[in-house]
């Protein structure tokens, strides 16, 4: 059955993305402001398999604190660069690849966005850690999207002030758009887990000024 709740900042698309517990949760800390709506996507493994091509080979490295770190999964960038590591990670435009735009962005319309980040996860040991992604030459009225192809991850949000987190389970084919406001909010991560042996693929979706 097809379950509808409103999160005003959040907009979680999923089959089955909450606990009965975790809803719960949320409305006792923020009232009826979730959303989780049912979404059919399992026609898209040939443009899974397709998209894993141009996952790099070589390890990459990102700048904090003046030292260069390993990141902990393989990246590239689609269109617009979003340069959050002090690294260039382009490899083409959006429009050269006619299955991001068939298939991956999932109905929403491609003209809403001009860059993404496509992040490839060969199994639970390589993650994102907690982070707010970066604003900077973002347009204002940009949301931000991840959709998630693959093995099932689990998305941790951690709220900045209360440090309470929620867990939410995002499986192939699902979809978590949200605002910068929310951004600014919380922070967010993918989970190590050793359990976890099969391949994932994020795509991150942003309008660039």
């Amino acid at each position: 059955m097809k379950r509808l709740l409103y999160f005003k900042n959040i907009l979680i698309i999923n089959t089955s993305l909450l606990f009965n517990k975790m809803e719960e949760i949320f409305y006792e800390l923020y009232g009826d402001d979730i959303a989780v709506v049912e979404l059919n996507c399992g026609h898209i493994e040939s443009d899974i398999d397709e998209l894993w091509k141009f996952k790099p080979e070589e390890s990459q490295y990102c700048k904090m604190y003046g030292k260069d770190i390993k990141i902990p999964r393989k990246m590239v960038t689609l269109g617009k660069t979003y340069n959050f590591n002090g690294s260039d990670n382009s490899v083409g435009e959006l429009e050269d690849f006619d299955y991001l735009s068939e298939c991956i962005v999932l109905g929403q319309p491609l003209s809403r966005y001009n860059s993404c980040v496509v992040n490839f996860y060969e199994d639970g040991s390589e993650y994102i850690g907690y982070h707010s992604d970066k604003t900077n030459g973002i347009c204002e009225d940009s949301t931000i999207v991840i959709s998630s192809f693959g093995e099932t991850r689990v998305l941790r949000l951690q709220h900045n002030e209360s440090k309470q987190t929620f867990d939410l389970i995002l499986p192939h084919g699902s979809r978590f758009e949200f605002t910068q406001e929310t951004n600014k909010k919380y922070k967010h991560c993918i989970v190590k887990s050793k359990k976890i042996k099969g391949k994932r693929i994020s795509i991150t979706y942003r309008n660039m000024k």
